[in-house]
């Protein structure tokens, strides 16, 4: 597998899922949601066989850190060509709870940004 696509992840988790068995293919799915970012982004992350039961000891809400491979697979039904790819975690490790930084504030803008000043009363209607 080329070093492009080996990703490592922080996040809390969101949801773990239970395993699921198909034929002797054993997968279980957690979503990681970043933090501290201005748009964060939710992830479903797969163990697969062996790996599925080390999610046992974690639970959502938990700050963690995914090492992950980015796999991709191409397929074909009914004569149209698919490519499905997946974040397959092979290491995952806890790390500190600290609460997640905010990422917006909720103070208005400044008066400069706005390039006006604001009326002196609230009551004060512009129209």
């Amino acid at each position: 597998m080329s070093d492009q696509a080996k990703i490592v992840l922080k996040g809390r988790i969101k949801n773990i899922f239970p395993s699921e068995i198909f034929g002797n293919f054993e997968k279980r799915v957690m979503w990681l949601e970043e933090q501290d970012v201005q748009y964060p982004q939710t992830y479903e992350v797969q163990f697969t066989q062996g790996d599925c039961n080390v999610l046992d000891g974690f639970q959502p809400g938990q700050m963690v850190e995914c090492h992950i491979n980015l796999r991709g697979r191409h397929s074909e039904k009914s004569g149209k060509e698919y490519v499905f790819n997946s974040l397959q975690c092979w290491r995952i490790k806890k790390l500190a709870n600290a609460e997640p930084v905010p990422t917006e504030t909720n103070e208005p803008a400044q008066a400069a940004d706005l390039g006006y000043a604001p009326a002196a009363s609230s009551d004060d209607l512009p129209f």
